[in-house]
């Protein structure tokens, strides 16, 4: 019979590697989405990703939309992202009210 805090370290800890791994993971993915839709809207409009991209609320609002309507399926796929905005948006909200 093994001990109870054997099992329960060794799960936490299985836990916070993978915990790791998925946000690592995650990080990578979107950065690859993000910068490689940004070269091809500079690539498409013929200027440089500079000259492209404002940060802040305008790559949000702005490029990331003009980036999903050349994307098959945009209408669903605005749908999405502007879901995700919304969801994250109120998480946040609840972890920090005002």
């Amino acid at each position: 019979m093994r001990h109870f805090f054997a099992d329960t370290c060794c799960a936490r800890f299985s836990d916070a590697v993978i915990t790791c791994v998925v946000n690592t993971l995650t990080s990578l993915v979107a950065a690859i989405i993000t910068f490689s839709s940004l070269g091809f809207l500079a690539e498409s409009q013929g200027v440089d990703v500079a000259d492209v991209v404002s940060s802040g609320p305008g790559l949000v609002f702005v490029t990331y939309p003009e980036v999903l309507l050349q994307l098959p399926g945009a209408p669903i796929w605005a749908v999405i992202f502007f879901f995700m905005l919304l969801v994250s948006a109120l998480s946040f909200y609840m972890k920090y009210p005002f």
